[in-house]
């Protein structure tokens, strides 16, 4: 079995589960713009940060692969609760937009909370937080998507809800899934 894990990261967050993952598998490691060859592959893993509901990188190198004969995994990264079934829903309408169906049947999906230090965020980044927290800032408090709650929840805060323990039970499913 060969295996390549291929990570997106603009603060670090997606490089660091991806290395700590590659400690536990001693797959290939790859930054998504690096990767060249994907055909050798058995085993491809995609740890993704999501932007603006997007996984960056994601569709480029998920678009170069033909699906059949391999084992996809999809690992999102983001500051909304993972586990809210709304989140996911919208997390997996957003892959599904993105890459060939044929792809999307393949992959297994899997969620992680990631970190964020509006310190670190660029311009661009903080003007976007800026105006998604001003919508929902100003929407009903009952009424809010828990997207929205977690903005207003993070907005200017620098939190890491990076959680080694959540990788590796997900590389343990991997694991016995690929073997």
């Amino acid at each position: 079995m060969t295996g390549v894990i291929i990570y997106s990261s603009v603060y670090g967050t997606g490089k660091t589960y991806a290395y700590r993952l590659r400690s536990l598998s001693k797959f290939d490691l790859f930054s998504y713009d690096e990767i060249k060859d994907l055909d050798h592959y058995d085993t491809i893993i995609y740890i993704g940060s999501i932007y603006a509901g997007i996984v960056k990188g994601m569709r480029g190198v998920f678009k170069r692969i033909d699906p059949q004969d391999k084992k996809l995994i999809l690992i999102t990264i983001g500051i909304v609760d993972p586990m809210n079934k709304e989140n996911q829903d919208n997390i997996k309408n957003n892959i599904k937009a993105l890459v060939s169906n044929a792809v999307y049947s393949k992959l297994k999906i899997y969620h992680l909370k990631g970190a964020i230090d509006y310190q670190k965020l660029s311009l661009k980044h903080r003007f976007l937080m800026y105006l998604i927290y001003k919508k929902a800032s100003k929407s009903d408090p009952n009424k809010q998507s828990s997207e929205e709650k977690a903005i207003l929840e993070t907005y200017k805060k620098t939190l890491s809800f990076v959680d080694f323990d959540e990788l590796k039970k997900i590389w343990e499913e991997i694991y016995a899934d690929i073997n």
